[in-house]
Order: C-alpha cells, then structure tokens, then sequence
C-alpha cells in the first residue's frame, strides 16, 4: 500500500500528512511506516479488548504464508501434472498460544512443503503422527527441491526420491508432541 502512495506522491508531486505530523511531508518511506507501526500499537493499546480471537504472528513470515495461500491455486495446477500434492495450510495454536503453521501429507504422496512450517500432520492409513517439521526436513532435505521462481523455504520432494523418503520416515524416531494443539482460522492471526 505504501508503495502505491510512493508514486502516487511521486508522480503528482503529493505529499502525506498524520495527525502526528506537525504539518505536511514529501513522502518518505521510513518516517510514514514507523507512522504506521506507532498508530498500529496505540490502536492494539485502546482496542485490545477486540482482539481476544486473535493471535499474533511475525510479520515477515505472515507474509510469506499469505503470498503461498494466494498462490496455491497456480501451485496446484502447475503440479497436478507432475502428480505432487499442494497442500493447505493448518493454523493451530498451543497451550501457551503460540501460532503453528502445518499441512498435512499423506503416505506415499509427493508433498510440496510451504514456508514456515512447524509441524506435520503425517497420515498414514487411519492413523496420524504429528512430526516436527525441521526434524524430518533434517533427515530428507537432501531428497527435495526449491520450488523454482517462488518463495525461499518451499521445498518439493523429489519424484525419484519418494521410496527413500517413506524408509526414512518408517525407520526414524521423531520427538513426540506431547501439547495440544487447536485448530484456528488463518483469519484470526495478525502480524506482530
């Protein structure tokens, strides 16, 4: 959005005025978003009250689930093809309200790994294990591959490598989970 101010500004030779300006200013990136982040704290300081349904998340990462949620439709068809399941994201929260980012892979599936996952809800037959996302990354990371021209951190298993991966995770011992987790919607996080 700041950006389409900037060469708004820009173009009609504009500027930008805040009631915590003591007049108007030619636009400047910095000064408007730290603006921006103190009027965003005094609101969460009035309001906070409203927003007991919600739970924060870091920004930067936020971002980068939000541009995979508005991208999976072209994931998916670009990957249908190749037989590799696109999957949703899951928002859980913790016992301590921590947001978690997950998706769910099926057994013998080829799997494509969004950013900033936490966990995995692996299913195999009925039942479902909850695996941590960077121990099983540790053990198959080698077996996968970035998503070509997308966000850093998807990964994709490869095709010929899906034998290998399922020995590894039959053979692997993984550190249990032992809080519970609840499912949340994606619109009740906010970024910090």
């Amino acid at each position: 959005m700041f950006d389409i101010v900037d060469k708004l500004c820009k173009e009609f030779n504009f500027a930008v005025y805040h009631n915590l300006f003591e007049d108007v200013l030619k636009f400047k990136m910095e000064v408007v978003e730290k603006v921006f982040d103190i009027d965003r704290k005094k609101y969460r300081e009035k309001y906070g009250y409203q927003l007991t349904n919600y739970y924060y998340y870091p920004d930067h990462k936020l971002n980068d689930c939000l541009k995979y949620v508005d991208e999976q439709y072209d994931l998916h068809r670009y990957y249908k093809e190749l037989d590799v399941y696109v999957p949703n994201y899951f928002v859980v929260v913790d016992d301590q309200d921590k947001v978690h980012f997950t998706v769910e892979w099926r057994e013998n599936t080829l799997t494509l790994f969004p950013p900033h996952i936490d966990y995995i809800y692996y299913r195999v037959g009925l039942e479902n294990k909850i695996l941590p996302y960077d121990e099983v990354m540790a053990k198959i990371e080698k077996m996968t591959v970035s998503v070509p021209g997308f966000l850093q951190n998807t990964k994709v298993i490869e095709h010929k490598a899906l034998k290998k991966v399922m020995k590894i995770l039959k053979k692997s011992k993984f550190t249990p989970i032992n809080q519970s987790l609840v499912h949340i919607e994606i619109d009740q996080v906010m970024d910090i």
